[in-house]
């Protein structure tokens, strides 16, 4: 039944097919900042985003081993800023390009915007997150929630990460 509904969803709206980028997932999020995230969630055809994933995110993809069956994706969803892909019941959030997302705060960057040096961070997720809050995505991920990740000391060369 709810395959039916996502279809009918899919038929009635044009996929979204822009630039995605990663910034965050349930386990990193406050209740509150997942209530926002997932505010005015619709339905949103999962092979789409996974395509989208394996474009944007083909490490993430191969990680996540997107290319067998999920038993969780009747739970993807679009919000007005968010594509929500649902894996081992965690909720992945991808803000769409140009989507101003005032939930998480500072906005997500790549990791080669950071200048070579040391610096105190945590690592976790597809995330590298600096002492003062700002946070950089990276392109391979840790197996480590934001919770679990101790403040380390990092030296970042030609966007490369290596802990210290």
């Amino acid at each position: 039944m709810k395959i039916e509904r996502i279809d009918e969803f899919a038929t009635k709206t044009k996929p979204y097919s822009g630039k995605i980028t990663y910034e965050t997932n349930c386990t990193e999020t406050t209740q509150e900042e997942w209530d926002e995230l997932m505010k005015g969630g619709k339905p949103y055809p999962y092979s789409n985003l996974v395509d989208l994933i394996r474009k944007y995110y083909p490490k993430m993809y191969n990680e996540l081993a997107l290319n067998y069956p999920n038993p969780w994706s009747d739970d993807t969803y679009e919000t007005k800023t968010h594509l929500i892909l649902t894996h081992s019941a965690i909720e992945y959030f991808f803000r769409k390009d140009g989507a101003v997302n005032e939930c998480i705060h500072p906005m997500t960057t790549s990791i080669k915007n950071l200048e070579d040096g040391e610096y105190m961070g945590y690592r976790y997720g597809y995330m590298f997150e600096l002492e003062n809050g700002f946070k950089f995505e990276t392109e391979s991920g840790v197996r480590c929630s934001r919770k679990f990740a101790p403040l380390k000391k990092y030296r970042v060369v030609k966007g490369e990460i290596y802990e210290m």
